[in-house]
């Protein structure tokens, strides 16, 4: 799969004894290197033209974007299905990070979707960054999906922002829709859920999209959340009920 993307100027890096290399190149690089994710898009080779950098990637089988996918379920996914795909984009966040990364604009547009085995793809870092601790004053991105802290300091940093988008995605994958859609209602905070959607998980979408940067989850914390491990938390529940149903029958 070949893709153009407008060279972007100013986004280089220089490598020691090397020519300049993109920027979006070596995200990608640091991203694919081995061992590889199989949740991120493999970048197979590039080429700089006079105007534009050209990818050339890995071309998955059968796929869709989850945006695409997500539409194509009335009201949006059961919790388990949301589940097992949330999982999967938690974990190429923490690989991303773990390499240095910023994706910076993670959204259901932006992942790829397997039609049966539910496997995802994370595409298009655009408008990625080298991870830092510091705060990103450049902003890139969809604006719709921008946190808070953009609009009220004009600067966001990593982490926090990483965690914003995780809430966002996992409510517009519960919910068929995205909970914001301007800048006056990411400032409010303020979001309706239009079905059910259980305890745990709803305090896990609402810590994610706190307004406060310093009160969102981190990575590690999403992953221990009670509603992450559902499952097996469940299961020895249930099967304690049907040898109960069974032994009484």
């Amino acid at each position: 799969m070949d893709t153009g993307h407008t060279f972007p100027t100013g986004f280089m890096l220089k490598e020691k004894d090397t020519e300049p290399v993109p920027l979006e190149v070596e995200l990608m690089r640091r991203v694919c290197r081995a061992p590889t994710c199989p949740g991120i898009i493999q970048l197979l080779d590039w080429f700089v033209g006079p105007s534009v950098v050209i990818l050339v990637l890995e071309r998955p089988l059968y796929c869709t974007d989850l945006q695409v996918y997500i539409k194509s379920k009335p009201g949006g996914l059961n919790e388990s299905k949301a589940r097992r795909i949330f999982r999967q984009v938690v974990e190429v966040m923490w690989h991303c990070q773990s390499r240095g990364v910023f994706h910076n604009d993670l959204k259901a547009e932006n992942i790829l979707i397997q039609r049966k085995s539910k496997q995802i793809k994370l595409i298009d870092f655009g408008c990625g960054f080298i991870l830092q601790d510091e705060a990103y004053k450049k902003l890139r991105g969809t604006v719709q999906n921008f946190p808070p802290e953009v609009f009220r300091k004009k600067c966001y940093k990593a982490v926090p922002a990483t965690s914003w988008s995780l809430g966002l995605l996992l409510f517009n994958m519960l919910c068929g829709e995205k909970p914001f859609v301007s800048k006056k209602e990411i400032l409010q905070g303020i979001f309706q859920y239009k079905r059910f959607i259980s305890r745990d998980c709803k305090i896990l979408i609402e810590h994610c999209l706190s307004p406060s940067a310093d009160r969102r989850p981190t990575l590690e914390e999403i992953f221990s959340h009670p509603w992450m491990k559902r499952k097996s938390l469940l299961a020895p529940v249930i099967f304690r009920k049907l040898q109960r149903f069974c032994e009484g029958a």
